[in-house]
């Protein structure tokens, strides 16, 4: 729990592992959360209230169906005031990339994705969301104008650019309430589905590399499942992206055109921020670290190659690194011995398209080299090993 946290804290790497009551819960503050894992939760995954307007970026929950009294309840339960109803600074976070995975259409808790309740609003963009029994929930009550269905209709919530799958069984958009569409994961509110579609949301399938079935409490042992690994293939989270909620802003939250697509777990990386340190990983909830790396479009490029790493090709007398621009930028090469020496480099603006910079190598002296790659705002250094013949 964070009691008015303000925004000169920022917090990242943390997990909450199979607890009795919630993940991770904020009274109020503006703090700066990024990376955080709430796993198989007693209560809800992530708990806001009393005025939070924080930022949050990276975010994970996997919630639980084994029977249990303790079998979690939301995704997110999201508060404002409570004495008064109408206190202000209303809760209005802004929140992006997250990946919440529910307990499934059998769960016997309230598995519902999201509650959203006492005058709060806030923003999700560019997540994943999959799993559910049931879907978005705004609270109406008799007030006029200071409820959350206010928030809404004023702008002050707002979902754009995500991916729902699985939730209420929906298959479709729109529809009579009683349908499995947009308007089930809508709870039947009208202005909650008008504003779903609106905004880039859409129903599909987020082609995790690997995930099927729902999880027990104890750890390591899992019922109709396998270990998952929850970076999409190539598909709906490789498109579009909504660029006006995350910003830079000195605290080291990203621009969200440098992030080119949506959930938690980056698809280009090649393997999730969760492995190294988590007890997920320590009781063997992850799929092996081989698993495959999808390919796809990133904001700043687009490589070919699987395995997640650029395309490279080293031949006699140069390298070549060939790659997709999705947008105008500058691609600059360098190479540097392993004293810290820079050796030869190359600076060019592309426009968008395919394009190969070539670095030429030839008199180098036989030896291991790191070469490091900038495009944009993305940087990747790879090891080269050069020998002459």
């Amino acid at each position: 729990s964070m009691g008015a946290v303000g925004s000169g804290t920022s917090i990242s790497y943390v997990e909450v592992f199979n607890n009795g009551d919630d993940g991770f819960e904020w009274w109020g503050g503006t703090v700066q959360c990024r990376y955080l894992v709430s796993a198989f939760p007693g209560d809800d995954a992530f708990d806001y209230d009393e005025g939070f307007r924080g930022r949050g970026q990276f975010w994970f929950c996997i919630m639980r169906n084994d029977g249990s009294a303790g079998a979690g309840d939301y995704a997110g339960e999201h508060d404002g005031g409570t004495n008064p109803l109408w206190g202000e600074p209303y809760s209005m976070p802004v929140i992006s990339n997250v990946t919440y995975i529910g307990a499934g259409q059998s769960s016997t808790s309230k598995a519902s994705l999201l509650t959203i309740r006492d005058n709060a609003g806030g923003k999700y963009c560019n997540s994943i969301f999959y799993n559910f029994k049931d879907g978005i929930i705004v609270e109406k009550t008799s007030a006029d104008d200071e409820d959350s269905w206010e928030r809404l209709l004023d702008g002050e919530m707002l979902f754009a650019n995500n991916i729902f799958f699985n939730i209420a069984t929906n298959d479709g958009w729109s529809g009579a309430p009683e349908s499995p569409t947009i308007n089930s994961i809508a709870k039947g509110v009208q202005a909650l589905e008008d504003s779903l579609q609106a905004n880039g949301n859409i129903i599909a399938d987020p082609q995790f590399n690997s995930y099927a079935g729902t999880f027990s409490t104890m750890p390591g042992h899992m019922t109709g499942s396998r270990p998952f690994d929850l970076r999409p293939k190539t598909g709906p989270a490789h498109q579009n992206y909504f660029t006006e909620v995350i910003e830079h802003d000195g605290t080291g939250f990203i621009r969200v055109p440098d992030y080119h697509f949506k959930g938690a777990f980056d698809p280009y990386a090649t393997k999730m921020w969760i492995r190294g340190w988590t007890a997920l990983e320590e009781y063997g909830y992850l799929a092996p670290i081989d698993t495959a790396v999808a390919q796809g479009t990133r904001a700043s490029a687009r490589y070919t190659a699987s395995g997640g790493g650029m395309r490279m090709i080293q031949q006699k007398g140069s390298l070549l690194i060939m790659h997709d621009l999705f947008l105008e930028k500058t691609v600059s090469v360098a190479l540097f011995t392993s004293g810290g020496r820079k050796v030869p480099a190359v600076s060019t603006v592309f426009p968008a398209g395919k394009h190969t910079v070539e670095l030429m190598t030839s008199g180098l002296a036989a030896g291991t080299y790191l070469c490091r790659i900038q495009t944009g705002n993305d940087k990747s250094v790879h090891r080269m090993i050069c020998i002459t013949q």
